[in-house]
């Protein structure tokens, strides 16, 4: 299921530099239009030494047979240490795009051997499930499969991220659909492609 370094950057090549290029010019337009006035508080993003802050998003659309999804892991300092795109294919409904997408990192996390980490991302439904599920009845098989993986996790902690918290990993997620890049891999560090989004990430964390 895995690739690993180099697989996901090699297939950027096929949709050539143009298209990138416009995608991302159309996607940080799209942004300025969703951006809330509510920022992520600043601690969302600082984590304890030896915790690691994985952020992850997909990109779902009802009537579309593939889906994007994407994580990011950074270290107490802010460092992305590796990042991972992965294309879903069959994905009926929301819910089942949202589960499919959590399963994913969680597994993703145990097989990288993070031990204690900070989940952050928009499914907001998702976190106040796992934590109020007799509010959630609805969501009942959702929280226990999603359960069933934290619990081999040593330490966790789930945030909610509004979207521009998360818009670098949402932007990896879209490549799959709006870019056609349907290679699922794992790389070190962050995409190269959205080098200049990253750099303007970690200058205003401070990392």
């Amino acid at each position: 299921m895995w690739k690993f370094p180099g697989a996901g950057r090699g297939s950027c090549g096929t949709c050539g530099r143009t298209g990138m290029d416009s995608f991302f010019k159309n996607q940080m337009e799209h942004t300025e239009a969703r951006v809330s006035t509510r920022e992520l508080p600043s601690s969302h993003h600082e984590v304890p030494e030896g915790w690691f802050l994985c952020e992850f998003d997909f990109d779902w659309n009802i009537g579309c047979d593939t889906m994007g999804g994407a994580w990011v892991v950074k270290n107490n300092r802010g460092i992305i240490l590796e990042h991972s795109r992965r294309a879903f294919s069959g994905v009926k409904s929301r819910n089942e795009a949202k589960l499919q997408v959590w399963l994913w990192v969680l597994e993703s996390m145990q097989s990288m051997k993070k031990r204690k980490v900070r989940f952050v991302s928009t499914c907001g439904d998702f976190v106040e499930a796992i934590e109020r599920p007799h509010l959630w009845s609805a969501l009942h098989y959702e929280v226990s499969e999603i359960k069933k993986e934290l619990h081999a996790i040593k330490a966790w902690e789930l945030r909610i991220g509004s979207w521009e918290s998360v818009r670098s990993v949402s932007f990896i997620a879209q490549s799959v659909k709006s870019l056609g890049l349907t290679q699922s891999y794992v790389a070190a560090g962050h995409p190269r492609w959205l080098d200049h989004l990253f750099a303007n990430e970690r200058h205003s964390s401070g990392a």
